[in-house]
């Protein structure tokens, strides 16, 4: 069974990569990568980056073997065979990666 189907039987992957800030699509304005056409919903604000290849021939061949392992943990994992919002194939692989920029406040903080 893969976390697909079952999202309660899945766990977090914690890795490290070292590779390079793509420029392509990198808009960085005071909403993140939020576009306001979009509404003004700011707590959906996020910001999004690719890492790409690293221009570093040392670490290269691992960051190689990181996209291997990512496909096969993406296989694994995936309830569709729809891998396109990870792994950038028109990127050479580059990795997309996404971050909330605002977390939703809890009842009991300040």
């Amino acid at each position: 069974m893969n976390g697909g189907d079952n999202p309660e039987n899945t766990e977090p992957l914690y890795c490290i990569v070292v590779g390079t800030v793509s420029d392509n699509k990198v808009y960085l304005g005071k909403h993140g990568n939020f576009s306001l056409k979009f509404g003004e919903e700011a707590q959906k604000a996020k910001l999004q980056f690719s890492v790409s290849h690293p221009n570093d021939p040392d670490f290269g061949a691992d960051y190689d073997k990181a996209v291997l392992a990512f496909q096969e943990h993406q296989r694994n994992v995936s309830g569709t065979r729809d891998h396109r919002y990870f792994l950038l194939k028109e990127e050479s692989n580059a990795m997309r990666m996404n971050f909330a920029l605002f977390e939703p406040k809890v009842s009991g903080s300040n």
